[in-house]
């Protein structure tokens, strides 16, 4: 592996030095503009060095697969031309803005193009294999770290879950073809709010699981589920606790059990 990261890091070094070039290589056209030889259009507003797309249609998706500490990355282009970059990265969010002024596309528009591979199903891992998982929320989207037993590490984003806890849990389950109570217990989400932030919560026991409403008094409101706690309040409390770093008296103050 660490050969490996090696590689990676010499064939980034060079591509670095190949963009650098790129920038004062092309065809003058109108004004400020270029051609890179395929047709595709550059523009600048001063010199080579500052080119922008006039257009990030041409793109159809991009590929995104870590290795270590660096992202192998496959520009997929409707006209079925591939370009490969090597970036120092953790997260597709990290990629897509090393990658915005080489690709001049806002770095928005490359997340949403992003498709990380998952050679997840070509390994023999199971559920015993996962250390912990750690998300930190970056606005709509979770950035994932998932750590395994023998320190090997897997780090993606997943996008638009509106810092829903149980969408999350959700696809890391579908991910690792886990079941989502496994995910449940070595998950930890870094949530930046305290108890005071707590104005209310609420549960509603269905079957064996309990359907939560937390509402905080900034007007924020979480909805999520915690599975097999089989109508005990008891348990529902302790892990509520755990759950947003409280005492279990505090949110024993604030709960209420319909």
């Amino acid at each position: 592996m660490l050969a490996q990261i090696q590689y990676l890091k010499t064939q980034l070094a060079a591509l670095e030095q190949q963009l650098l070039l790129r920038g004062t290589i092309g065809t003058p056209t109108l004004g400020n503009c270029y051609t890179d030889g395929s047709g595709r259009v550059f523009c600048a507003t001063n010199a080579p060095s500052t080119l922008f797309y006039t257009s990030a249609t041409d793109i159809d998706r991009i590929e995104v697969d870590f290795v270590g500490d660096i992202a192998q990355v496959r520009v997929e282009y409707d006209d079925d031309d591939d370009e490969f970059y090597a970036v120092e990265a953790d997260t597709e969010s990290d990629v897509a803005r090393l990658l915005e002024p080489e690709l001049r596309v806002a770095a928005s528009t490359l997340l949403r193009l992003m498709d990380e591979v998952d050679d997840f199903d070509d390994n023999d891992r199971n559920d015993d294999d996962i250390e912990d998982i750690d998300v930190d929320w970056d606005g709509d989207d979770a950035d994932v770290t998932v750590r395994f037993e023998d320190d090997d590490t897997d780090r993606f984003t997943i996008n638009n879950v509106d810092r829903d806890e149980d969408d999350v849990i959700e696809e890391i389950a579908d991910r690792y073809n886990e079941d989502e109570d496994d995910i449940e217990d070595v998950i930890d989400f870094d949530d930046d709010r305290d108890d005071d932030d707590i104005d209310s919560i609420d549960v509603d026991f269905f079957g064996d699981d309990a359907d939560i409403i937390v509402r905080f008094e900034d007007g924020d409101t979480e909805r999520f589920t915690l599975t097999n706690v089989d109508d005990d309040e008891d348990e529902v409390i302790e892990r509520l606790a755990d759950r947003y770093d409280m005492d279990e008296d505090d949110i024993e103050d604030i709960i209420d059990f319909n």
